[in-house]
């Protein structure tokens, strides 16, 4: 199915069929990584609970240890994830996937 469009006086022509293909292409892989990030930022706020809790009962060692060896990683997760959904999102499937590819898979 073709389209044309006037746009100040120009025409546009594109075919709509590639771009449902795209974005069949691009769901399930940015539906997984929003599902990733939703999880992550769950994690996140469940240590903090426990973090809070270990500051409540004045527990300095259990404090130390989560900051130490959990939240800054996770933090650090979901930085990584959601530039991931971000460029995703900004850059479509083609070039999203590429992107994806060339950071994880290029080392």
């Amino acid at each position: 199915m073709r389209v044309k469009i006037d746009t100040a006086g120009a025409w546009a022509k594109f075919n709509v069929n590639y771009i449902d293909k795209l974005s069949k292409r691009l769901k399930p892989l940015l539906n997984s990584k929003t599902a990733a990030l939703a999880l992550e930022k769950f994690n996140n706020k469940c240590l903090l609970e426990l973090h809070a809790k270990a500051s409540a009962s004045n527990d300095p060692h259990m404090s130390d240890f989560l900051e130490s060896k959990f939240l800054d990683e996770q933090v650090e997760s979901i930085e990584q994830i959601a530039k991931f959904v971000t460029n995703l999102k900004r850059l479509g499937p083609g070039m999203g996937e590429y992107v994806f590819d060339k950071e994880n898979f290029d080392h």
